[in-house]
């Protein structure tokens, strides 16, 4: 399991590698008032969804097309986006560095305690992915297996929630439960990147890759496979600072966006 003291020192790394890529990349195509910048949080390593391009130093995925709606709906005239991960998206938010957040973002009784978010704009299911060699074939084949998940994340609780309720792991205490020290039947390796994940299943280092189903489907590759079954179903909305002005008006400009179809039509081109 990645120590405690890597992560930090991978995180820090990683949020000021942010901060700077933010820093370079405002995007243009919201003409209505001038100079009114609509500051947005989006991920940089999800494909289809959030994916920050090194070379161009552009954006792209369904919640960067959203994001750039959504700003014209509330009368910027740009948007600027910051690269986040789990981790950082919270701080940001809770610092009002950030206007809002369209990451992937699942919609928690505890996260609504600490953020506002709009209507539900995507829902999905959590998966687990595997290589094809590993001769995993369902999650009741995981019994012993190290499995990887982003950190900071319900997901972890949610599978051996699941797999402790079809007995392929003992029961064990849900208040105590602590993913880094997890050692059930199943233990986990947590990490601050999805590609992390990703390389670490090609090197052995993990046995499956969980996530949101739409996540894992950026990472497909001929040798991998997802287990059939889902669980945990996740629901993405646009997070705001609590109290902020904008809730209510971003909650009104999602609503209109879903019934006039143009949500639909951003997951269809994304394939999401």
């Amino acid at each position: 399991m990645i120590r405690k003291e890597e992560n930090m020192k991978k995180r820090l790394w990683i949020n000021m590698a942010l901060l700077a890529a933010a820093a370079a990349v405002s995007l243009n195509g919201c003409a209505t008032v001038q100079g009114r910048t609509l500051k947005v949080g989006v991920k940089g390593d999800v494909p289809n969804f959030g994916l920050y391009d090194e070379e161009s130093g552009r954006y792209s995925g369904m919640e960067v097309d959203l994001a750039q709606i959504l700003c014209e709906d509330l009368g910027y005239s740009n948007v600027a986006f910051t690269m986040v991960d789990t981790v950082s998206r919270e701080e940001l938010l809770e610092q009002k560095r950030l206007d809002m957040v369209i990451a992937t973002f699942s919609i928690t009784d505890e996260r609504k305690q600490r953020f506002d978010f709009s209507t539900p704009y995507y829902a999905d299911n959590v998966s687990v992915m595997v290589e094809k060699s590993s001769l995993i074939q369902t999650l009741a084949d995981l019994n012993g297996c190290r499995i990887g998940v982003i950190s900071n994340v319900s997901q972890p609780l949610n599978l051996a929630e699941y797999l402790a309720a079809g007995q392929i792991i003992p029961e064990f205490d849900r208040e105590t439960f602590d993913a880094e020290t997890f050692d059930g039947g199943i233990t986990f390796a947590l990490y601050d990147t999805y590609s992390d994940i990703s390389k670490a299943l090609e090197y052995g280092d993990v046995d499956a890759f969980m996530a949101d189903g739409s996540i894992l489907s950026g990472y497909m590759q001929d040798d991998r496979l997802l287990l059939p079954v889902m669980f945990s179903q996740q629901q993405y909305g646009v997070a705001t600072p609590r109290g902020s002005r904008l809730t209510a008006k971003v909650d009104e400009a999602v609503k209109a966006r879903l019934e006039d179809g143009t949500i639909d039509g951003l997951i269809k081109r994304w394939g999401n």
